[in-house]
C-alpha cells in the first residue's frame, strides 16, 4: 500500500499535484480503500422495532445472519467476564436478544455468534447492541 501510494505521488508531480481534480480524485480513492480494508462487521443484521424504551420495560431484538442452514448460529452476549447465550427462533432463523433495566440512559450489550456462512466457511463475528432508557 506503501509503495502504491508513493508511486501514485511520484506520478501526480508529473502531472501537475496543484491540479484540485486529481487531489480530490487521488483522496477519495485512498479514503474507499482505506474503509474497505478494514475488517469492519456488517454480517449481523440487528432488527429492533424500537431504539428507545421506557424504564422496566423490556428491549427485544433479532439478530440475523446469513447461516448454513444444517447448522445453527449461537449468539452470545459478554456482560463482564460472563458469557450468555441467546434464545435462537428457528422458525424465524434469528437469535432473540431481550434486555430491561431500571438505570436510565444509553444501555451497549456487546456479543458475538459462531456460526457456518452459505460457503461452509466457520465465522465468528461481533456486534453491539445500542438502546436507550427513559
Amino acid at each position: 500500500m506503501k509503495q502504491l501510494i508513493k508511486t501514485v505521488i511520484d506520478y501526480s508531480t508529473t502531472l501537475s499535484l496543484k491540479n484540485p481534480i486529481f487531489i480530490s480524485i487521488f483522496c477519495l480513492s485512498m479514503l474507499f480503500s482505506s474503509c474497505s480494508s478494514q475488517n469492519s462487521n456488517f454480517n449481523v443484521k440487528i432488527i429492533a422495532k424500537d431504539d428507545t424504551i421506557k424504564v422496566n420495560t423490556i428491549y427485544k431484538a433479532e439478530l440475523y445472519v446469513d447461516y448454513d442452514r444444517l447448522v445453527l448460529p449461537n449468539f452470545h452476549i459478554v456482560i463482564g467476564n460472563d458469557t450468555s447465550i441467546l434464545h435462537f427462533d428457528e422458525e424465524k432463523g434469528c437469535g432473540i436478544f431481550r434486555a430491561s433495566n431500571d438505570k436510565k440512559g444509553k444501555q451497549v450489550y456487546n456479543g458475538f455468534v459462531d456460526y457456518l456462512n452459505n460457503k461452509g466457511s466457520k465465522r465468528k463475528d461481533e456486534f453491539q447492541i445500542v438502546f436507550y432508557i427513559y
